[in-house]
Parts: structure tokens; C-alpha cells; sequence
């Protein structure tokens, strides 16, 4: 499979929502007296609103230059790691709070665009896999009756072409070194030929191919003759565990239809048919019934890969992810996938089939489909962000009625990850317990939700809890083949085993987390080889860059190293990124938030002081204040602007206006805690 990246089209569909906010944008920039613009990648920018008698129109002039006396800031805009271009403001020197004020704006401007984008690649995204599955559903159907060898691959090449007018297609299989065609759908005809071309380096690097270009397509050497007039080409290799069997290769003569990481998804799950297909016909004409079984579950085993695990998103500025997934010696209905809704919120879903084999591994991929049907539709009705109960009943009232009439039941765990929050949601139906490491004390909890499994009855209601998380912290996720893998003894690897070892060790990276807990699950049973999947995801929330922690006399002779703490912390960020105007007004709050916990909450009972810890992101800065005291929490009205003198009034409005965030709360250890953020331009 090819790794995504941005397309043109992904960038165009950002820079039209985009496009149409700065629109909005730009009336309050032309009544503020300030410029604005957008401009493409190597491209000239386009003013919306310009100002008189500056030559920002023309190029780029420093600020110590403009005869307008004007300053220049740039926004840059990505998409999936790819330059989109930029956001242009022109903005009066003399007016640095109104630059900080527009480029929020603008920032807010591009996220939006971002989700809107962003909703409507998932909504493609679950079309096409339940649009691969239902390929999956159709040939299984068609196996399971017996149907002759030369009717499936003629029904997979039906799907393959099927999508789309203007489509050609071959499948290419190996025999004896040399490429047949084993069935065809194009206007050239087509003979058995030695491995060369695109087909020949598709083979050879073991991966799909997409070209959109026939410029490039032309230039490939030894080129397939019924290439010759392609515009765009995709093809899926044909494999299985034991090797490579040939290639699906699917090709269009319109310079106007592109191929695109939906149409690889679906190439290659045909492809992975073609193979199911090719290798089930030898094994029968061989009549080999004991290898024909143990082929078969290994083709299972490769469906089990491509259908019920999902692949982590990357880029993820809010978690890291990690997966491990080891098969048993049989074919298994573990499951895992991911559902990014924006940067810092992600949903995370496990589950595991009772019973082995085929049928178990079905049941796990049509309740995988089930919840991306389900998170589809509810996206599909206008809701912005449905909630995990919600996914879990639209998915119940389809899933569980199949399940009853199988007698089969499925465990599954629902999480979402909300960083901005700080708090993780779960709906537990009878899975293995989540075990959470918290960095702060580098200590475990088991967690544990309170639904029954889906299944066990039609009339259920689902109940979420929240736990609330910082950053460091790591939630593990797994099956229960991981814990009652056996030792020589016979002893089980056990929940308390894997609990300890992820307090030891839940500082690594999620990656290096998982690939210590595989070697210490493959030492304890002295095999490789178990009779239940070792299936576990770990999701790390993205530690700082940098943190400085301290403890304080509660005394208001400590303001003033609790401002030299932020100072320190914040002394690496650069001025382009964070003004040190702004730095300057955000120390003030926190020396305003540490001033109320000295002065009205500090327990007169408890030993008097207090913690700071100071966080530093890539793209904000965290200040957490703990004490053991009262909680000061603002009334309604007591953030406003005051009128008149008062106590604590300017204060807690200094708070409010210089910090991007603010929260008053209590957290799990007893602690009483004032939060601040202050948010500024990432790298």
C-alpha cells in the first residue's frame, strides 16, 4: 500500500474553505485598517483588503522600510505536511495587540478550514473501506459456494472496472517465471510475457503503484503495450505469505480521471482476493486437503491484517501511537482502528470475537464496518463531533441482533482522546481492562467500564466514563490473548504482570513500549508461536519539549520566582513565535493566579505551599498551579472588565485576558489546581 500524502485535490478543497472564511475575515480587517491576502504555493499573493499607500501589494518591504509604516506577518497553511500556502497581514506598526488579535483569527480561520476538510476525507475514507469490504463479502460468498475459479476472477475484475467509465484492467498471475493474463478488460490484447515494465517494478519493490502523469508513464522502460495510451495507472501485487502470485493492474486513457489512495484501497483488496482465489484453485487441483487447510487459514490470516487492524494516523501533534498485533496459529476476530476527528481529538476502538477461524475473523470485520457505518452516518446527519455513546448504540442496533442469531458476542472498548480537555471517554463492554500509566508518579490504574459485551442482549444501554489525563501519560489497550498467554509452567502472563511492567516502563516511547512487552511475552512463554492473538495498542499523550517544575512557600515573597519559573521555561521559545510582549502579559496572569492561591487558598491546616509545573509545547505553554487548599474559582461576572475598584477583580480579569485558557478544578490525587495556556505560532 502506498503511504497517503496531499494531493492537489486535498489542497484545493482547503484553500476554498479557507478562501471563504478569510471573505468573512476581510471586513474586519478593511474597518481595523489593516491588509490581508492569501497566497498559493509559488504563487503571487491576492489581497483581499490592502492598504492605501503601502507596497505590501507589490513584494514583501521590512518594517523599519515601509513608507506606510506598516508590519508584515505570514501564516503559513499545510495540509498533511504539504505547503498549501499562506496568510498574508498587514497590520499598523503601532498596533501590535491588533497583530496578535488578527493572527488568532486567521489561525482559527485555517483550523476550521482544516475540519471541514478533514470530515469530509473521513466520510470518504469509510465509503471506501466499506466499499472494499463488500468486494471481501461478495467473493467469500462465492467461495463458500463452490463457484468455478474462472467465475471469481471474473467477478473481481467486474469490481475492479466496475466503479468508473473508461476503465481497463488486467490480472496478471505467475506461472512457471512468466506473467499470463488470467483475465482481462481492455481494448489491446494481451499474452504471456516475461516480468518487465511497471508491472516488473511493482513486483520487484513489493508495494502498489500510482501514476497520474503520462509523461512518466511513457518513460518507463519496456512499458507494457497496453499502457502506451494510459493517463493514469494503479496496481495492487497479488501475494500471499508464501510470494508473490501477479498483479492487478487498472489503468484509464482520460487525462482528466486521476487515481487516488481510495482507488489503491480498493486494488488492493481485490488483489488480496485474486490471491485468496488463485492459491484456494491449487490447493484443490493438488488435492492436498491438509495443506489446503493450512493455506487457507493463513489467507484468512492476511485478510485478519488487511481488514480488521487499521493503520495509526500520523502527525499527530496531541498522541503518539503504537500498535502491536502477533497471529495465533489460527485465524483470529481481534480488531483495532483509529478515527481522527482533528489534532487533538482521536478515537481509539478494540475489540475481540469469541471463537477462532474464519467465521470469528468475519464477525470482527463486519463489527469494525459496523462502527465506521455507524460514525459515518452521525457525521452524515450535520453532527459535529457525535458522542461515544452514541457510536456505540447506532452500531449496537444493526451488530447486536446478527450477533444473537450467530450466538456469538464481540468485547470491545471505545476511547476518545479530547487533548484540549484533557480527558479521555470510554465505553467498556466487557473488554480487558485499560491500563493507564500516569508520568506525574509513574503509576498504573486498571480501568474498567460497566457494559456487557455486544451481543449478550438486544435491549442495552450504554454507560461512558471519563478519566482525565496529562501530558506523559499512557493509555494501553489490549486483548485478552496477551494476559492468558502461558508460561512453561502453565502460569498465565496475567493482568498484574502487564500492569508492573508498564510502570516501569511507560516512560519510552509507545513503539519501543510495545516491542519490550512482545519480547518479554515471547521470553515468558519460551515460543513464538500462541493460541490466541497478541493484539495491544498504546497511545501516549505527547509529552512537552521541555518542563520545569518547582515548589513554593506559600508567601507572597515567592511571586517572584514563580515569574523567574516562567521566564526560565519559556526562554528557548523564539520571539517570531511567542512575542515577548505576550510572554510578558501571560507571566502576569500566572503571577496573578499564584497571588489568589497565596492570599485565599492556601489550607492554614496543611503544610503552606504550593506547586508550579511549567510546560512547554510546540505550539503553547501549560502552567498548572497545585496546592492543598480551597478551590478559588471565579463567580459568574468576577472575569469582567471591573469598573471600580475591588478585591481580587482586576486579577482574575488580568487572568482572563492574557491567557488562552483557563481552568479551575480538583484533580484525582486531591490536589486543587488553576490551569493556565497560552497558545502561540508552532514550528
Amino acid at each position: 500500500m502506498l503511504t497517503p500524502i496531499a494531493t492537489s485535490s486535498d489542497i484545493v478543497a482547503l484553500q476554498e474553505a479557507l478562501l471563504h472564511r478569510l471573505e468573512l475575515l476581510s471586513k474586519l480587517t478593511r474597518y481595523a485598517g489593516a491588509g490581508l491576502a492569501y497566497a498559493a504555493p509559488d504563487a503571487p499573493a491576492s489581497w483581499l483588503v490592502s492598504v492605501p499607500g503601502c507596497p505590501c501589494e507589490g513584494e514583501f518591504v521590512p518594517t523599519d522600510a515601509c513608507p506606510a509604516d506598516m508590519m508584515q506577518k505570514s501564516v503559513e497553511v499545510t495540509c498533511d505536511g504539504a505547503p498549501a500556502g499562506s496568510v498574508i497581514l498587514c497590520v499598523p506598526r503601532c498596533s501590535p495587540g491588533l497583530l496578535e488579535s488578527l493572527t488568532a483569527m486567521v489561525g482559527t480561520a485555517v483550523r476550521c478550514a482544516e475540519l471541514e476538510c478533514g470530515e469530509e476525507a473521513l466520510l470518504s475514507e469509510l465509503s471506501a473501506a466499506w466499499e472494499s469490504l463488500e468486494a471481501v463479502s461478495e467473493v467469500s460468498a462465492g467461495m463458500r459456494s463452490l463457484e468455478d475459479t474462472s467465475a471469481l476472477l471474473e467477478r473481481i475484475m467486474s469490481r475492479a472496472v466496475g466503479n468508473r467509465a473508461g476503465l481497463q484492467a488486467v490480472l496478471w498471475l505467475q506461472r512457471d517465471g512468466r506473467l499470463e493474463p488470467a483475465v482481462t478488460r481492455c481494448r489491446v490484447p494481451c499474452e504471456a510475457r516475461a516480468t518487465s515494465g511497471l508491472v516488473g517494478r511493482a513486483l520487484a519493490e513489493h508495494s502498489g503503484i500510482i501514476l497520474n502523469d503520462a509523461a512518466r508513464i511513457a518513460a518507463v522502460p519496456d512499458l507494457e503495450p497496453e499502457l502506451f495510451g494510459a493517463r493514469s495507472v494503479a496496481i495492487a501485487p497479488v501475494t500471499t505469505r508464501q510470494g508473490l502470485l501477479g498483479a492487478l493492474v487498472i489503468w484509464h486513457e482520460d487525462e482528466n480521471c486521476g487515481f487516488d489512495s481510495r482507488t489503491m484501497l480498493l486494488a488492493s483488496t481485490l488483489a488480496l482476493q485474486a490471491a485468496m482465489v488463485a492459491e484456494n484453485d491449487r490447493l484443490h487441483r493438488a488435492s492436498l486437503d491438509n495443506e489446503r487447510l493450512r493455506q487457507e487459514v493463513e489467507i484468512g490470516s492476511v485478510i485478519q491484517q488487511t481488514l480488521l487492524l487499521g493503520l495509526p494516523p500520523g502527525g499527530m501533534r496531541s498522541f503518539r501511537l503504537a500498535t502491536l498485533a502477533v497471529p495465533s496459529a489460527l485465524v483470529d476476530g481481534d480488531f483495532y482502528d483509529f478515527f481522527r476527528h482533528d489534532d487533538g481529538t482521536l478515537d481509539v476502538a478494540i475489540g475481540d470475537v469469541m471463537g477462532k477461524g474464519v467465521p470469528a475473523a468475519l464477525v470482527g470485520a463486519a463489527t469494525k464496518s459496523q462502527l465506521l457505518r455507524a460514525l459515518s452516518g452521525l457525521l452524515g446527519t450535520g453532527v459535529r463531533l457525535p458522542g461515544v455513546v452514541d457510536v456505540i448504540s447506532a452500531a449496537h442496533q444493526v451488530v447486536v441482533p446478527q450477533l444473537i442469531a450467530l450466538e456469538r458476542f464481540v468485547t470491545l472498548c471505545y476511547a476518545r482522546f479530547e487533548s484540549p480537555q484533557r480527558r479521555l471517554t470510554l465505553v467498556d463492554c466487557g473488554h480487558t481492562r485499560t491500563v493507564h500509566y500516569r508520568s506525574r508518579d509513574r503509576s498504573v490504574a486498571l480501568l474498567q467500564g460497566f457494559d456487557t459485551p455486544l451481543g449478550f442482549c438486544e435491549e442495552s444501554s450504554y454507560r461512558p466514563f471519563v478519566v482525565s489525563f496529562e501530558a506523559g501519560d499512557v493509555f494501553f489497550f489490549y486483548s485478552d490473548g496477551l494476559t492468558e498467554t502461558r508460561g512453561r509452567s502453565g502460569e498465565a502472563f496475567g493482568e498484574k504482570r502487564l500492569a508492573e511492567l508498564v510502570a516501569q516502563h511507560g516512560d519510552l516511547a509507545p513503539a519501543a513500549l510495545v516491542e519490550l512487552l512482545r519480547q518479554a511475552v515471547v521470553g515468558f512463554s519460551a515460543t513464538g508461536t500462541f493460541a490466541d492473538d497478541l493484539t495491544c495498542v498504546a497511545v501516549q499523550i505527547t509529552p512537552p519539549l521541555q518542563r520545569v517544575t518547582r515548589q513554593f512557600d506559600c508567601e507572597l515573597t515567592s511571586l517572584g520566582a514563580v515569574r523567574d519559573l516562567v521566564g526560565e521555561a519559556c526562554a528557548r521559545i523564539p520571539e517570531y513565535r511567542l512575542h515577548p510582549e505576550a510572554l510578558g502579559c501571560f507571566t502576569l496572569a500566572v503571577n496573578e493566579a499564584a497571588s489568589n492561591v497565596v492570599r485565599h487558598s492556601c489550607d492554614e491546616d496543611a503544610k503552606r505551599t504550593f506547586y508550579i509545573d511549567c510546560d512547554v509545547y510546540d505550539d503553547r505553554v501549560e502552567v498548572l498551579l497545585r496546592h492543598r487548599g480551597e478551590l478559588f474559582a471565579p463567580s459568574p461576572g468576577q472575569e469582567a472588565a471591573p469598573t471600580a475598584p475591588r478585591e481580587g477583580g482586576l486579577g482574575l480579569f488580568i487572568i482572563r485576558q492574557f491567557a488562552s485558557e483557563v481552568e479551575y478544578n480538583v484533580d484525582a490525587a486531591g490536589y486543587t489546581y488553576t490551569r493556565l495556556v497560552k497558545r502561540f505560532i508552532p514550528q
